[in-house]
């Protein structure tokens, strides 16, 4: 039976969700698979591995016999973050024969990049493969970090949900009405400001039949909270909040609204993307990466996936856009305001872009993680 180990820092962090959901798609193949986390383990990111991460303890001989027991007879190891002393250890327990040989793969971040650039080059000259989870990731990676002689072989794969829709929607959850869920991000309170509620605002009085559910992946600044205490006492029960739940709450309410607004600015792997994408309802995101990697097959004819123009972004860490809350009211409100036959359209199309994206993830996992052992 294949074992794979998979070492990351387990927090409620994008990194964390990357990791959880490439550990469902290699449980749905059958293997199985050991989380180790370096630090505290976090909550309210998976029911599953929540509970069965194991905990790196600081104590030094308690580190190693953890370690050792997460390592031991694992077919593959998958690295999230670059810890080099974790790798050297990992490889006194590892098989390292002609006949059984553990390989070890790298998952980068730009995020990682930014606290310790020196660290994340040398650890992609000691794996055996690295593995971009978008397409925007491998590009930066190859223009940071060029390739070399020795340097460990590079593939893409753009991430997907695990948890592909049976069937498709179609048509609003309620009829007459049109609701919109609003994810922000902890990032976006900064770069995007003060002015997205006033989107929120506008939005409600143009719309009687909108419904408004804004999702906040944290707590806001008091400021922030007194301005949309005012907006709900206004518009009443046509606006609910919804603070800091658990990350595998998130598909419970895209399910429960027509369309889903990720008002986001720094993407790093995606995963959080693939999360609100995988219950098949449309997306409105902006134009940054690895947004046009992940949904690009939704984008061939503009419907399953709607996108608000974004200025200049930073491409060397975290993309920051350059965001005008303007440009996100006119584009709101101009989706909200469209026919009942063009969400029934993009309904369809998403339905179909993720079963299209599982079918290729599941590929990906098959030729990477069992055929490759199988033929050794």
């Amino acid at each position: 039976m294949f074992k794979v180990g998979i070492f990351v820092p387990y927090a409620r962090n994008e990194t964390t969700l990357a990791a959880t959901q490439f550990a469902d798609w290699l449980v749905r193949s059958g293997i199985q698979v050991v989380m180790l986390s370096p630090s505290k383990p976090g909550k309210g990111v998976h029911e599953h591995w929540d509970k069965r991460v194991i905990y790196r303890k600081p104590s030094h001989s308690e580190n190693k016999t953890k370690l050792f027991e997460w390592a031991f007879n694992c077919t593959q190891i998958c690295w999230f973050e670059p810890d080099e002393w974790s790798f050297r250890m990992s490889k006194v327990v590892c098989a390292d024969s002609r006949h059984k040989f553990t390989k070890h793969y790298f998952f980068p971040s730009r995020c990682t990049a930014k606290k310790d650039s020196k660290k994340i080059k040398e650890f992609l000259d000691l794996v055996d493969e690295v593995i971009c989870l978008n397409r925007s990731m491998f590009d930066w990676l190859g223009e940071f970090y060029p390739s070399h002689t020795l340097s460990a072989p590079r593939s893409v794969i753009n991430i997907c949900s695990p948890a592909t829709p049976v069937q498709s929607r179609y048509g609003p959850k309620t009829l007459g009405k049109v609701k919109l869920l609003v994810v922000v991000t902890k990032s976006a309170v900064y770069d995007v400001g003060i002015g997205l509620l006033d989107v929120f605002d506008y939005l409600l009085l143009s719309h009687n039949n909108l419904e408004i559910t804004v999702l906040l992946q944290t707590s806001w600044p008091s400021y922030f909270r007194q301005k949309l205490s005012s907006i709900n006492k206004l518009h009443g029960d046509r606006l609910h909040v919804v603070t800091s739940p658990d990350y595998y709450d998130y598909p419970k309410y895209t399910f429960e609204n027509d369309w889903v607004y990720l008002c986001s600015t720094r993407h790093d792997y995606g995963s959080l993307i693939s999360v609100l994408a995988g219950t098949g309802t449309p997306l409105i995101c902006h134009t940054l990466p690895p947004v046009l990697d992940i949904l690009g097959g939704l984008l061939s004819n503009g419907q399953a996936c709607k996108l608000i123009d974004t200025g200049v972004f930073d491409t060397n860490t975290c993309p920051i856009a350059d965001v005008d809350v303007d440009d996100v009211g006119e584009r709101l409100d101009e989706i909200i305001g469209s026919p009942s036959v063009i969400l029934q359209q993009s309904q369809i199309e998403s339905f179909m872009q993720q079963r299209k994206s599982a079918r290729l993830f599941d590929r990906f996992i098959d030729t990477n993680f069992i055929s490759t052992e199988s033929k050794a």
